[in-house]
């Protein structure tokens, strides 16, 4: 039995070396060449849309992407102007495009996309009804919280740029609030920067890289915590300065990839907010790209678009599968947890110095990220019935309420 355990490991782990850290081409999108565009996700579909192509046409079409059938499919324009350079998220169950640039100059007019309906609607333009004012602007940057979204840095036309930092909640009367400028510095500094990226994990934003108002590619890189309203500074980008590139997050991991500091790049990065540091992962399958867009869907990335290093705008799609089990630590918030036996048959007990609640709750996932399993923790240490899942890897996270509290691996072996 030992001995086959041990063989099913060694199969196993041969198995998903070969199937994580990896990039796979799926459905180009049907239109030509175009950069510039804007991106989110929605109820199982992305959605992607506007940008400009290599003539600099400007386009108001919108599509939807479906992973289960790897098809595109044309949805309601954009009611907005065509543009090129907005930013766009997803909060609520909604799509929203804010800013950007047209024929006639800098946006910064606010749309919300309801793909029930698939309806547009106007909302309150960036800054309206805030005790502080706001100018049209592009090239800036969106990153989602689960219930907010922030709009930083950006073009507005001047010779210094934009440092501000907007927040947005749609709950809220007046849904944008003007928050601290990046790196904390005051309205008299000259920080300006646009062409930035981001992303969130936990109650943190993550914002760095950029081309600044001094004309030079910036690798530093700063994290908002929001709750708080403080930025404070963290480990610069290991790739070295550049502009143009995207960023996305995925179990509780941060990623930067592509983009340019006057060559295009290819290559990508992972942050780990616990070590503070960049590690070198999978290149991005469609060579050097700036301009791109990106979505994620919670365990995987789908990356397309953009300009290539011939200067060509492109229709192409690429989907990342990241290495999940990075994202999953043994010791989460210092909860030591223990899953035995491992590798389990029939059940396993999970125990460990945790303290159960009200909310405490268990969720199983399998390595695609699906949750296979989510139960309320009546009792810990807590027996867990293993016995109707196929052979494979698992990870199991404990929470209470939407808080994570630890978080393991578990093997099924038949």
């Amino acid at each position: 039995m030992l001995l086959r355990s041990l063989l099913f490991l060694l199969l196993l782990s041969c198995s998903l070396s070969a199937q994580v850290d990896t990039w796979q081409a799926i459905a180009d999108q049907p239109i030509g060449g175009r950069q510039l565009a804007v991106a989110f996700y929605v109820d199982g579909r992305g959605y992607s849309g506007l940008g400009t192509d290599s003539l600099g046409n400007y386009y108001n079409d919108f599509w939807a992407y479906d992973p289960s059938s790897d098809s595109w499919t044309q949805v309601a324009d954009f009611s907005g102007s065509a543009r090129k350079s907005a930013v766009a998220f997803a909060l609520s169950g909604k799509g929203y495009v804010v800013s950007g640039q047209d024929t006639s100059g800098l946006l910064n007019d606010c749309w919300s996309y309801d793909p029930t309906s698939n309806t547009w609607s106007a909302e309150q333009s960036l800054g309206q009804f805030s005790t502080s004012s706001s100018v049209g602007r592009a090239d800036a940057t969106a990153i989602e919280t689960d219930s907010l979204a922030f709009i930083l840095c950006g073009y507005d036309g001047g010779s210094s740029w934009l440092k501000q930092n907007w927040q947005i909640n749609p709950r809220r009367d007046t849904i944008w609030t003007l928050k601290r400028n990046l790196a904390n510095v005051t309205e008299s500094t000259l920080f300006g920067r646009r062409w930035g990226a981001g992303f969130s994990i936990d109650n943190k934003v993550y914002y760095g890289c950029g081309f600044s108002f001094s004309q030079d590619y910036r690798q530093d890189v700063w994290s908002y915590n929001y709750l708080i309203d403080a930025w404070t500074q963290v480990a610069d980008f290991s790739g070295g300065g550049r502009s143009n590139l995207c960023g996305f997050s995925l179990y509780d991991k941060g990623y930067f990839v592509g983009g340019t500091n006057g060559t295009t790049q290819s290559d990508m990065w992972r942050y780990d907010p616990n070590l503070n540091n960049w590690t070198a992962v999978a290149s991005f399958g469609g060579g050097p790209v700036s301009n791109a867009v990106v979505f994620t869907d919670d365990r995987k990335a789908y990356m397309g678009l953009g300009r290539d290093s011939a200067g060509s705008s492109h229709p192409r799609w690429f989907v990342y599968t990241p290495d999940s089990t990075v994202g999953v630590p043994d010791v989460l918030d210092h909860v030591q947890l223990t899953a035995y036996p491992q590798p389990a048959s029939e059940w396993v007990t999970l125990s460990g110095s945790y303290q159960r609640t009200p909310s405490s709750r268990l969720e199983l996932l399998d390595q695609q990220g699906r949750i296979v399993l989510s139960t309320a923790i009546l009792q810990w240490p807590m027996l867990v019935r293993t016995e109707s899942l196929p052979a494979g890897m698992y990870f199991y996270r404990i929470l209470d309420g939407n808080t994570k509290r630890g978080a393991g691996k578990l093997v099924v072996a038949r």
